[in-house]
């Protein structure tokens, strides 16, 4: 929803009821207050500092917007203890447990967020929002999915906050009974424009006030009423069984007397708030004066010291690996290493055939097989396997927060949007490189347990012996670049799976994506091969069920004894990965930084 020229004021100690009908842009401006969005004219201020230039101010914002996102296959506890070490509390456990007490969640803090209730997690949305106690609270619909007894306690709650503890409170509803009672200044939104900021007291009394009459006859009494002109005096029938009495508040009092006087039996005179629509229709109609309580003129205070972040970057790795540190992509990041063992068991198998067939007359000569060539063939397997599961698991990093909500709640946090994404991007980057180090682990072990790393020798038919080929001190350094070879590829197809992940909004469409565009770089090759371009490409780099031109293919090739086996991209391999990297990253960090979180 659009704002046109809408203007808040909020002072020390406020608690401000900002209300409007559902859609009248409510929530668009509470996100621009907290930065989640950028405004294209205007700006917001928290003593002194726009949040969206200067995010450590949010150390002393909390929000609460629409609803709650929360990683469901965690606990409540362990949800505000991820937050609070991101947000820099310094006793995470201990602030925890105290924001689970305001809220009443004490008793279900250990149970999965997914077994909780729409009202459990509304009161969770709460929590994370009174984390290191903010001077000043953002709340969106806060009710929504409460009991009856739980908008008591909340209300309680926030009672408590702005009046003992002295918080700012800017709380949106679209009821306006649910603000009344806790509110000392309200502001009315209706289709994107700010219609009054008043004084609760001052909007809610206006000029001709409204009343239930209930009598014993309702019908003499209106012509009764009608009788004594009163200035203003407007009388309908309600759906209660009785009179809707409009008039000047002076006169008010002149009602009961006159209908005693004149017979009747007063069974209630009580005064009605005015609801939402009659609000909206006395400024439309300019009944009342457009605005009773102006902002001052100098909206923007000066610039108070911020407390520092010590560490943001680091902290948003810690939040990376927390999240990563679940059943399923722990298991996918292994499964390569699982894989690796399998290969060198085939290969250990082979010997035996190719003894059969040696034997048999079938196979003239055949390489013997040594840990070499089974530590080759292990990684040339696994590799490919390895590169799309980092490329999938790196487009989950944004592309699923932003499907299960939790993005929101880290972009609340005193964190520039830049140290979101390299601290991301570093943690994904480590992944890859703990995934292959057990990858590249398994795979010498298995080898080393199956084989020898030893010469490299052909062995002839029954009887013609076993003559060297390579030597193990001539296999060894050729090694070391093999295995490092595909450091960078694997890097390089992290950053194009977290690239696709904060272009796409759904955790499954990035998937997809990435995974199709990981196999259409692969099948590409082709095309770019008759172009003379295939080196710019990033699969070259890595083995692939297409091609057999990696670095990792020349040392399968070599460590069986193949004379011939070349490598055809060296001179690209430590520079066309690094330009891959950098640009996906550039990307990634230029689209995130505009991007949209709902």
């Amino acid at each position: 929803m659009a704002l046109d020229h809408v203007t808040l004021h909020l002072r020390p100690g406020d608690c401000y009821g900002f209300i409007g009908h559902n859609g009248a842009g409510k929530t668009t401006a509470l996100r621009i207050a907290l930065g989640l969005l950028r405004p294209q004219a205007g700006g917001v201020w928290i003593d002194g500092h726009d949040p969206g230039r200067n995010p450590r101010v949010r150390t002393q914002v909390g929000g609460l917007i629409e609803h709650p996102g929360f990683h469901d296959g965690r606990t409540g506890r362990r949800n505000l203890q991820m937050l609070a070490r991101v947000q820099g509390i310094e006793n995470p456990i201990d602030e925890a447990r105290r924001v689970l007490d305001l809220v009443g969640l004490e008793d279900a803090a250990d149970r999965r967020v997914g077994h909780y209730s729409q009202g459990m997690r509304q009161r969770l949305g709460l929590a994370q929002a009174l984390l290191g106690q903010p001077r000043y609270l953002i709340l969106d619909e806060p009710t929504n999915g409460l009991d009856p007894e739980g908008i008591h306690e909340l209300r309680t709650l926030l009672r408590n906050l702005s009046k003992r503890e002295g918080a700012t409170i800017l709380l949106s509803s679209h009821l306006l009974p649910e603000v009344t009672g806790l509110c000392n200044r309200i502001g009315v939104l209706n289709a994107g424009r700010l219609m009054v900021e008043a004084p609760t007291d001052e909007l809610l009394s206006p000029d001709s006030r409204s009343y239930l009459l209930k009598t014993d006859a309702d019908g003499q009494a209106a012509a009764c009423l009608a009788d004594l002109e009163l200035p203003g005096l407007v009388v309908s029938t309600t759906s209660d069984d009785g009179l809707h009495v409009s008039v000047d508040e002076e006169h008010a009092g002149e009602i009961v007397p006159s209908l005693v006087a004149a017979g009747r039996r007063i069974f209630a005179f009580t005064p009605v708030e005015p609801s939402l629509e009659e609000i909206y229709l006395d400024f439309s109609r300019g009944d009342r004066a457009a605005v009773l309580n102006a902002a001052p003129t100098n909206r923007v205070q000066p610039a108070t010291e911020l407390p520092r972040l010590n560490r943001p970057i680091r902290r948003v790795i810690g939040y990376e690996f927390e999240r990563l540190r679940r059943a399923g992509p722990l298991f996918a990041l292994l499964s390569p290493a699982l894989v690796a063992p399998l290969v060198v068991y085939d290969r250990y198998l082979a010997i035996g055939r190719d003894a059969e067939e040696l034997s048999q007359g079938s196979l003239i000569s055949t390489t013997d097989i040594t840990a070499f060539e089974g530590l080759a063939r292990a990684l040339h397997t696994s590799l490919p396997l390895l590169a799309l599961i980092l490329a999938g698991i790196a487009s989950q990093s944004i592309a699923g927060e932003v499907s299960s909500g939790t993005l929101r709640n880290l972009l609340i946090r005193p964190l520039h949007r830049f140290e979101i994404v390299i601290g991301k991007l570093t943690a994904l980057v480590t992944t890859a490189l703990l995934s292959y180090l057990c990858l590249l682990a398994s795979a010498v072990v298995s080898a080393g347990l199956a084989f020898d790393y030893g010469d490299v020798v052909e062995i002839l038919s029954t009887g013609g012996g076993r003559f060297p080929i390579l030597t193990a001190e001539e296999v060894w350094p050729e090694v070391w670049p093999a295995v490092a070879s595909p450091l960078l590829p694997l890097v390089a197809f992290t950053c194009v799976g977290f690239l696709w992940g904060t272009l796409v909004r759904s955790a499954a469409g990035a998937l997809a994506l990435t995974l199709g565009t990981t196999i259409a770089l692969d099948l590409s090759r082709t095309l770019f091969r008759t172009w003379d371009m295939e080196a710019w490409l990033v699969g070259p780099y890595l083995p692939s069920p297409l091609a057999r031109n990696a670095h990792m293919d020349f040392f399968v090739d070599f460590s069986a004894g193949i004379s011939n086996a070349t490598y055809d991209f060296a001179a690209t391999a430590w520079t066309t990965p690094p330009i891959w990297v950098v640009t996906c990253s550039a990307l990634a960090w230029m689209i995130f930084r505009r991007k949209y979180v709902p």
